[in-house]
């Protein structure tokens, strides 16, 4: 384990973390505020960036970052770049190799293997504590081959996205697989959309209640015990936690004033769904693929002095008027096709507009197919082609209330 210090760090959200500091000065000072100004202002210029996970959305804000020159190093546990859904990652793995990114390509910006145990203020700047892994073969994220489950018994733990792929891949190969399911109302409108995918020759059990210590046995929540079982996969998905950053976290440190995660469930307390109020040196991208762009674009022109953010009162006025359409929980962060699009609209009229006064790159809009392209790409995450969310055409509360708030500061047209 050894340490190094970081000067300005990118964060993007489920798989990264990012914030942005400078030498000449305490991190307290790199962004402050004049008396009387309507917003934030850079003090020094940022240079150095750190992103936490190369998963889509760490190696999109990678790029983003490397294109607004800055120097960047990025940090993913997992010895090659990461995604759930299987039958992506090939797509996900040729981007990073385009962009110079993956485990074997010369001169990578990303060190593979490498766990990012804390990261943690210094007066000039972070500092990260990192720590070498070694390969974990029984997860989701690690699955590679199918062919290591020859003959033997398998338990797959969770039948979303990755579970189903996953078992799909290994019934040819085991002896038996049982693919354990949560009964819950989540789980059950789940499989009216995934039941028809579920592996041939698998066998469903329901929700497993206790590992016995024999190694071998596990009892589910109905009494039955399944005797036998050589390997166990855990596919239950995942919970959106920064361990690294244990401050900001309400149920490791109890006195965090404005803490990001509480339950696991959503994180909170960000302008725009990226930056950290208190402190936007932090920032995090939430959604994969091309929203993460303009979420990472965002950070990078503002960490560099090309973009401009409100003073903090209107920072949290912009999060108090989203957050009463929002409900805390898993879906605290979601926003459907129309809201989405509503919240491109306003960080390109607000960074093209910067871009106008303070020079660099404009920024395209949403294309026009961008809903069929989610629905081919829901359709590789299992959902089938013939999927078909809530009515995209209603707009989503917060994204209105966001574009309320925007609209207030001047920052473009929704």
């Amino acid at each position: 384990m050894h340490r190094i210090t970081v000067l300005g760090l990118l964060s993007i959200i489920s798989t990264a973390f990012a914030a942005a500091i400078n030498t000449h000065g305490s991190p307290q000072n790199v962004f402050q505020q004049s008396e009387g100004s309507k917003y934030y202002e850079l003090k020094y210029p940022i240079k150095r960036v750190a992103v936490i996970g190369a998963g889509v959305s760490g190696l999109v804000g990678t790029s983003v970052l490397l294109d607004h020159n800055f120097t960047v190093r990025t940090f993913e546990r997992a010895p090659k770049p990461v995604l759930p859904w299987k039958r992506i990652q090939q797509y996900v793995r040729a981007f990073a190799s385009f962009r110079g990114l993956n485990v074997d390509d010369t001169d990578s910006p990303v060190s593979y293997s490498t766990r990012v145990e804390l990261a943690e203020r210094i007066d000039a700047g972070w500092r990260l504590t990192l720590r070498r892994m070694q390969p974990s073969p029984d997860g989701s994220r690690e699955y590679r081959h199918p062919e290591v489950y020859t003959n033997a018994t398998v338990l797959v733990v969770g039948a979303s996205s990755s579970g189903i792929d996953i078992s799909r891949e290994i019934v040819p190969f085991a002896k038996t697989l049982f693919q354990s399911i949560r009964n819950s109302s989540t789980s059950l409108e789940y499989l009216k959309l995934f039941g028809g995918r579920l592996a041939p020759g698998a066998v469903s059990v329901p929700e497993v209640a206790e590992y016995l210590p024999n190694g071998s046995s596990v009892r589910l929540v109905n009494g039955t015990t399944l005797h036998g079982i050589e390997r166990v996969i855990l596919a239950t998905g995942y919970i959106r936690t920064f361990p690294f950053l244990p401050s900001v976290h309400a149920d490791v440190d109890r006195s965090a004033r404005h803490p990001i995660v509480t339950d696991g469930t959503h994180v909170q307390n960000l302008y725009l769904d990226t930056f950290y109020i208190p402190d936007p040196t932090l920032a995090f991208t939430i959604r994969p693929f091309r929203f993460a762009e303009y979420q990472a674009a965002a950070a990078a022109k503002v960490w560099a002095g090309l973009a401009r953010l409100p003073a903090p009162s209107h920072l949290w006025d912009a999060y108090a008027k989203q957050h009463q359409w929002r409900i805390p929980g898993k879906t605290f962060n979601d926003l459907n096709v129309n809201g989405t699009q509503a919240l491109v609209r306003h960080f390109v009229g607000w960074l093209n507009a910067e871009a106008v006064e303070f020079g660099g790159t404009q920024l395209d809009g949403y294309p026009p197919n961008v809903w069929e392209e989610t629905k081919l790409f829901v359709g590789a995450s299992g959902r089938g082609a013939d999927y078909e969310p809530s009515d995209p055409t209603v707009p989503t509360g917060a994204a209105f209330a966001l574009a309320d708030a925007a609209m207030e500061e001047g920052f473009g047209d929704w």
